[in-house]
């Protein structure tokens, strides 16, 4: 088993679970069209923390959710989701900036090309108001940049900000590209952080007063 895919198996319930989706069917009435929603654990817009929310394209669309957890702004990040459309929605609640950054739910996707995009937008959101980051399904796009977010904001693990972010909401699961890149992040953010600290012991070293 590859690490990647031991560390799915160790922190988190897997994403689709027709058994419990059947025993609550009545759930998801309001996805009978939608036969990934219909597959997948029916989650409704979740709080990660008190600025962050994750959630599916149904909740972006939601206007009374929308008010009910004080959203916003709205960041979508499903490509397959039209941005004319999305916008066009989002211009009927007048309470809600919104932006859309096209990701795709494949192995070949460049998560890391879009972080500074998607932060810059989560950072002017949370000054004064809450996000909704949604894809599809709130499950893989979303969570992934959330994570990410958290790793670069409050300088938390993968590890960390994967676990905070599951305890919150346990129908989330990154395809094995994304745990691997996110992996790599935490290898990218650790490196800054060091140069970073010996840069600044250099420069407290050659302002010190020569005792000589």
């Amino acid at each position: 088993m590859s690490r990647c895919r031991e560390k799915i198996a160790k922190n988190r319930l897997p994403a689709f679970n027709l058994e419990l989706v059947e025993r609550h069917s009545e759930v998801c009435k309001e996805n009978e069209d939608d036969e990934v929603c219909n597959a997948a654990q029916c989650y409704p817009i979740t709080d990660i923390n008190d600025m962050v929310s994750i959630g599916s394209w149904r909740d972006a669309a939601n206007e009374e959710l929308l008010r009910q957890h004080r959203i916003t702004h709205v960041l979508n990040v499903a490509r397959e989701l039209i941005p004319e459309e999305e916008l066009h929605r989002m211009e009927s609640i007048n309470f809600v900036k919104s932006k859309c950054i096209p990701l795709s739910d494949s192995l070949n996707e460049e998560l890391e090309q879009h972080f500074d995009e998607a932060f810059e937008f989560i950072r002017n959101a949370t000054h004064n108001g809450r996000v909704l980051v949604h894809c599809r399904r709130g499950i893989s796009r979303s969570a992934a940049i959330v994570i990410a977010y958290m790793m670069a904001s409050e300088g938390q693990s993968f590890r960390t900000a994967f676990e905070n972010v599951y305890r919150k909401r346990p129908c989330i699961s990154l395809n094995l590209s994304f745990i691997q890149r996110l992996e790599d992040y935490e290898n990218h953010l650790r490196s800054m952080h060091l140069n970073n600290t010996q840069e600044h012991g250099e420069e407290k070293g050659n302002h010190s007063p020569n005792c000589m």
